[in-house]
C-alpha cells in the first residue's frame, strides 16, 4: 500500500503507511519506498537516511547505490558522497554484467540505461553516451529506459532531446507525478515544454521549490 501511494504521489500518506510497515517487519523494499517518498517530497536528508538503511539488509544492488547517489547529488555540498555511491553502483553493475556475459546472456537494458545517467553525473560524457546508445538499441520503448535517456541527455546539455524522451516516457507509463515532483527536474521547470508536460499531473502535493523520479524502488 505504501508503495502504491508513492506511485500516486501521495507522499505524506505513503510515509505514514511505510513507517507503520517498518514497525511490523523492516525490509529493504520498505526503506527504498520510504526513501523515494522522502526524495520526491524534497526531504533529501531523510531520503539519504532511508536509502542507507536499505543497504543494511545484506544485499545491495547497483540500483540501490544509484538511489543513494542521487539523493546525495541534489543535496548541497554532498557531491563527493554522491560520486562514492555512484562508483559503488558502477562496480556492482560491472560485476553483474560479467556474470551475464559468462552465462552468455544479453546485457540488461535497464542496467545500461541507469549507468548512462550515472556516468553523466560523474562527468564521463563519452561513457554516458555509449551506455545510452546500447540501452536504446536494446529496448527503446521501455518507459524506464526513456526516462533514463531524458536524464542523461539533460545532464549532457541536450535539453530539447531530453524533454522529447521524457514525454515519450510519460506516454508509455512513467509516473507523471514523479516527473512533477522529483528534485531531478527542478531545472527543467524553466522549459515551457516541460511545464506543459507536467500540467497533466495536476497540482503538486507539496510546496514548490523542492528539486526523481528520483528514487526508484
Amino acid at each position: 500500500l505504501g508503495g502504491m501511494l508513492v506511485q500516486r504521489g501521495d507522499y505524506a500518506q505513503a510515509i505514514d503507511t511505510l513507517r507503520i510497515a517498518l514497525t511490523l517487519r523492516p525490509t529493504e523494499v520498505i526503506y527504498l519506498n520510504l526513501g523515494t517518498a522522502y526524495f520526491n517530497s524534497g526531504r533529501l536528508e531523510e531520503a539519504v537516511a532511508a536509502y542507507n538503511q536499505a543497504l543494511q539488509f545484506g544485499f545491495a544492488s547497483y540500483l540501490m547505490w544509484i538511489n543513494l547517489g542521487d539523493a546525495y547529488f541534489w543535496l548541497p555540498g554532498r557531491r563527493t558522497q554522491a560520486a562514492e555511491a555512484y562508483g559503488e553502483a558502477v562496480r556492482l553493475a560491472r560485476e553483474e554484467s560479467a556474470r551475464l556475459a559468462e552465462a552468455r546472456r544479453a546485457p540488461d537494458p535497464m542496467m545500461l540505461a541507469w549507468l548512462s545517467t550515472t556516468y553523466s553525473r560523474l562527468g564521463q560524457a563519452d561513457s554516458a553516451r555509449v551506455y545510452l546508445a546500447h540501452a536504446l538499441r536494446a529496448d527503446s520503448t521501455n518507459s524506464q529506459v526513456e526516462h533514463c535517456a531524458a536524464l542523461t541527455l539533460w545532464q549532457l546539455g541536450d535539453r530539447a532531446a531530453a524533454i522529447a524522451w521524457l514525454a515519450k516516457a510519460a506516454r508509455n507509463g512513467y509516473p507523471l507525478t514523479w516527473i512533477r515532483d522529483s528534485p531531478m527536474f527542478q531545472e527543467w521547470r524553466e522549459e515551457e515544454a516541460f511545464r506543459a508536460l507536467i500540467a497533466g499531473a495536476g497540482p503538486g502535493t507539496r510546496q514548490s521549490g523542492s528539486p526523481a523520479g528520483g528514487g526508484r524502488t
